[in-house]
């Protein structure tokens, strides 16, 4: 069974040198099946106050699946699944907030329904935010592409360091760990400098918990 690093490859080949389409079809059918639990899981955790959005997610994470395959370059150090991670979360923030406009503006349109209205798109606001904070941190850093996709996977996923050490081929749980605290650090400094509305009337403490 090919890698899929190597899938990806052939298909980049396949696409240079246009081949047969059903043959290229084949093998993106085949790398989209390996990279779907990726997707659906992104899918359900920004859908999961509205569920039924949830086939339209993962339609949209294909729509962006097909732009990320040629855009792949494996020397960057990270691998396919992490890199069409890290891009169609981008893409499930951008379209989030463009959703969240729109339920706000209907919310100023019907005053009686803005409460109920507030109270569904909360949770994914808050994590629309999360993203926009996390997409602006390290810029300088060589590795910083690796490293929020270790905080990501981390603190949004759940994963164990372990896990994470692992699926990014890096050497000791070490490492890992302290890409997940430079990371943190920086995302508790900057998040309340972009939404200090989230801290008026709360205890003093980070939105999330950065323990690595």
């Amino acid at each position: 069974m090919p890698t899929t690093e190597e899938m990806v490859r052939d298909i980049q080949q396949a696409m240079v040198e246009a081949g047969e389409p059903s043959s290229l079809q084949d093998l993106k059918e085949q790398l989209w099946t390996s990279c779907l639990d990726v997707v659906s899981g992104l899918a359900a955790r920004y859908t999961r106050n509205n569920p039924h959005l949830r086939e339209d997610f993962i339609h949209d994470g294909y729509l962006k699946f097909e732009q990320v395959v040629p855009a792949f370059d494996p020397d960057r150090g990270v691998p396919f699944r992490g890199y069409l991670s890290g891009c169609i979360q981008r893409h499930f923030h951008d379209k989030v907030r463009k959703r969240t406009e729109l339920l706000t503006d209907a919310a100023d349109e019907l005053p009686a329904e803005g409460a109920a209205i507030d109270a569904r798109i909360r949770d994914e606001e808050i994590a629309s935010r999360v993203e926009a904070v996390l997409a602006g941190l390290l810029p300088r850093d060589k590795q910083r592409e690796r490293k929020i996709m270790a905080f990501r996977l981390r603190h949004l996923e759940g994963w164990s360091v372990e896990k994470i050490r692992d699926w990014l081929s890096v050497e000791n749980t070490n490492t890992v760990s302290q890409w997940i605290h430079r990371v943190g650090k920086a995302f508790a400094e900057e998040f309340p400098k972009r939404y200090p509305e989230y801290f008026e009337d709360l205890p003093a403490g980070p939105v999330l918990d950065l323990d690595g």
